[in-house]
């Protein structure tokens, strides 16, 4: 399962590969995501209307598939993904999202004034 914070996803599709010789991880994907498909999921964005597909902001990847999601933002910020379980997070299973032109505060913008510097005798 995957996470969006902050967010729902319209589900468009989701994608099962053909399992012929090869077990999940070992799946040779070239072939079973090829130009195709891809022109498929472009075809999905443009045909499928907007707030017409099932909304969720945790869905189930299938092993060796894919979900095509449209992802329609409106608060900025930075918002995480991430895998729901413990194995894929520690696997790099995560990513944040940069909403709009967000950027992180300079730190003397929001830190307090007394705050310790590398160059204070409190950090010594």
């Amino acid at each position: 399962p995957i996470h969006i914070h902050g967010h729902t996803v319209e589900i468009l599709d989701v994608s099962h590969p053909k399992r012929q010789d090869c077990e999940l991880a070992h799946c040779r994907l070239d072939q079973d995501y090829s130009t195709n498909v891809l022109d498929k999921i472009r075809t999905l964005d443009r045909t499928t209307q907007v707030d017409a597909a099932v909304k969720k902001d945790t869905f189930i990847i299938p092993a060796g598939g894919a979900v095509v999601t449209r992802l329609r933002t409106a608060t900025q910020g930075l918002w995480l993904a991430q895998g729901q379980m413990d194995v894929h997070r520690q696997d790099g299973m995560s990513f944040v999202l940069n909403v709009g032109k967000y950027q992180i505060p300079k730190l003397d913008d929001w830190l307090p004034v007394d705050f310790p510097s590398c160059n204070s005798s409190l950090a010594k």
